[in-house]
């Protein structure tokens, strides 16, 4: 469930739980929780992080049970995670945690449930305010060092820190983050650059994405590899009455590909333009759709070639100038 599923009540929650107890960071969510439920570091007899029960069970006060073995940092968000279960109305009975494992067997309800209580978790320990000003102050080519303070100053792990920053990033960034052989791919908000994942992300050099900028670090176990896409790219002179087909039949006819697959070449990079226009179909700026573009265009293994001809170019800049004339009109 993606964070703008959340009911925003969850988040309004998280907020005022946190103004209501003059919270400061890291928050003591220990003592929070330990003030609105029992709290108990046991050994559970099975797979889990955290366990909640009489969840608003009329005169009963919840109890809430603890794995005591966990890192430090993963302890603290299961304690974060807790206390949502035991502050959101809704949220009754007995409830069994993990914070990673997704069984599927499980109901829809269940799930609704633990997403907004890890929703609730990421806000009261990572604040909206916090996470705004640190990125704004930093940027994001030092998405590193932006991790890592994350991570020290919240008290959360590398991962945790990276899933809550990487939702205040500004469009086109993408991180990948490794561990071991282990691969996951994050997007920041209305990023459009699709096409590369996982290990791709670390074997692409900058010269495979000249549109794009590569950081690559390391945190701990953990390795990056960050690309930041612009937003805008300066778009190339139209040439006068030129027709776009003709520039795109050009620009085609010039790639090492049989003949009888020039048709289906076409087509789909007319799609894909087309794709993005009506993604951006409010947006009056020629550069930012012909950026959008050139960044889809760019992780297609065959019509990455094209972008090194200058018909290709003149192509974008006709028809994204036909886009942008109707919407004038």
């Amino acid at each position: 469930m993606a964070i703008s599923d959340i009911d925003p009540s969850v988040i309004k929650l998280a907020k005022r739980l946190y103004n209501k107890n003059q919270c400061e960071l890291p928050v003591d969510v220990a003592s929070i929780l330990a003030g609105r439920a029992n709290v108990k570091y046991i050994e559970i007899p099975f797979k889990c992080d955290g366990l909640s029960v009489n969840l608003k069970l009329p005169g009963k006060k919840p109890t809430v049970f603890i794995r005591p073995g966990s890192v430090e940092n993963r302890k603290r968000f299961t304690l974060a995670h807790e206390l949502a279960h035991v502050v959101i109305p809704w949220h009754t009975g007995h409830i069994l945690d993990n914070i990673t494992d997704h069984n599927g067997d499980l109901d829809f309800a269940y799930w609704v449930m633990e997403s907004e209580a890890n929703a609730f978790a990421s806000e009261f320990l990572m604040p909206s305010d916090y996470m705004e000003n640190i990125i704004s102050e930093y940027g994001p080519d030092n998405y590193g060092f932006i991790l890592t303070t994350i991570s020290e100053k919240c008290k959360v792990s590398i991962p945790a820190a990276l899933l809550r920053s990487i939702t205040f990033m500004p469009k086109n960034n993408i991180v990948s983050m490794a561990y071991g052989e282990k691969y996951e791919t994050y997007r920041s908000p209305k990023t459009a650059v699709h096409g590369i994942v996982g290990r791709g992300l670390f074997d692409l050099g900058q010269d495979s994405l000249p549109n794009g900028i590569k950081y690559e670090f390391e945190i701990g176990p953990y390795r990056f590899a960050h690309w930041n896409f612009p937003c805008k790219l300066p778009l190339p002179a139209a040439p006068p009455n030129e027709d776009w087909r003709s520039l795109l039949h050009l620009a085609t006819s010039s790639l090492w590909v049989a003949p009888e697959e020039v048709h289906a070449i076409k087509n789909k990079v007319s799609a894909i333009i087309s794709s993005v226009n009506s993604s951006l179909r409010h947006s009056f700026d020629e550069e930012e759709i012909y950026a959008q573009f050139v960044h889809r265009i760019s992780t297609d293994d065959v019509l990455s070639e094209m972008l090194t001809l200058t018909k290709f170019h003149q192509y974008a800049a006709v028809r994204i100038g036909e886009f942008v004339k109707k919407r004038q009109r």
